[in-house]
């Protein structure tokens, strides 16, 4: 988002990249009979609201864990073009086994009290945009897939006030196991693996101490481009009313053979975030549509 956002907008945008990051199907889905053949028949629009809770670092390696919660109005827009869901607003363009998407994700400022960055300034939001291949690999059963996300996306930091500043680019390739039915159950999950590449303004972002930062235990560091880390999700979904869903989380990151491991700021080679919520559709369409899984 590089143009200047007044406060209010950049509340509405900080909603959409956190829905972004609980993945595809953060949305209670609406399935009728045809679910069991791999098709689902849902709204072509809804709206509501929804609630994620957590245990998250401050950044990548970071070894201070903080709660924090977010209140998640959305909306879901499922248009054979136009998009806006789960992965966040976008055009979506279809070829064979490969879906075009511009899609978006992001995390949350932190104040750096009480941890390696102590004294440092804070770490402002970060938005993330840009386009993504998704490619359906194969489809073991009807009601699974695996797939291949391959997405490249510009990094913006922001403070909402005054302050937009560019930090590079980050390459993520994701392998995901996505399954509608596991083991027959009425939940359904995905399991993931991927590994992250940066540029040197999202490492720097990051890693950077700058020489009037330095002190005991953190002498001065110049962060470089690479590899920034490798990440294991798994996430489980229960729909238990039409409208009414409820989701676990669950993410192990290693920063094993990083590019900036060496850094000061690195306390910990690898962490572990949870999270829970709900979603709650409180208005639907009448008209449906319907996707194959």
């Amino acid at each position: 988002m590089p143009e200047a956002l007044s406060r209010v907008t950049a509340v509405l945008v900080m909603i959409a990249f956190a829905v972004t990051a609980l993945g595809d199907d953060l949305t209670p889905p609406v399935v009728d009979e045809t679910a069991a053949t791999g098709t689902q028949t849902k709204p072509l629009w809804e709206a509501g609201i929804g609630a994620v809770a957590g245990a998250l670092t401050d950044y990548p390696g970071s070894d201070q864990y903080r709660v924090r919660a977010l209140p998640l109005p959305y909306f879901v827009y499922r248009g054979d073009v136009v998009r806006s869901d789960a992965n966040g607003t976008r055009v979506r363009a279809a070829t064979g086994i490969v879906e075009w998407e511009l899609s978006g994700g992001g995390s949350l400022a932190s104040n750096s009290t009480g941890g390696a960055r102590t004294g440092m300034p804070k770490l402002d939001y970060l938005l993330e945009v840009g386009p993504k291949a998704k490619i359906t690999l194969v489809r073991p059963t009807d009601t699974s897939r695996l797939l291949l996300d391959l997405p490249v996306r510009g990094a913006f930091s922001t403070d909402f006030s005054s302050r937009l500043q560019s930090r590079g680019a980050l390459f993520a390739p994701d392998l995901t196991y996505d399954e509608r039915a596991i083991f027959g159950s009425q939940w359904s999950g995905r399991a993931s693996i991927g590994v992250q590449f940066a540029t040197v303004g999202l490492q720097r972002f990051y890693y950077q101490v700058e020489p009037e930062y330095a002190r005991a235990g953190r002498p001065a560091y110049d962060a470089s481009e690479g590899y920034l880390g490798a990440t294991f999700g798994l996430t489980a979904l229960r729909q238990l009313t039409p409208t009414f869903t409820i989701f676990l989380g669950l993410d192990f990151d290693s920063y094993q053979g990083a590019a900036n491991v060496d850094s000061p700021l690195v306390r910990t080679r690898s962490d572990i975030g949870v999270a829970f919520g709900f979603a709650w559709s409180l208005s639907q369409s009448k008209r449906r549509v319907t996707e194959p899984h």
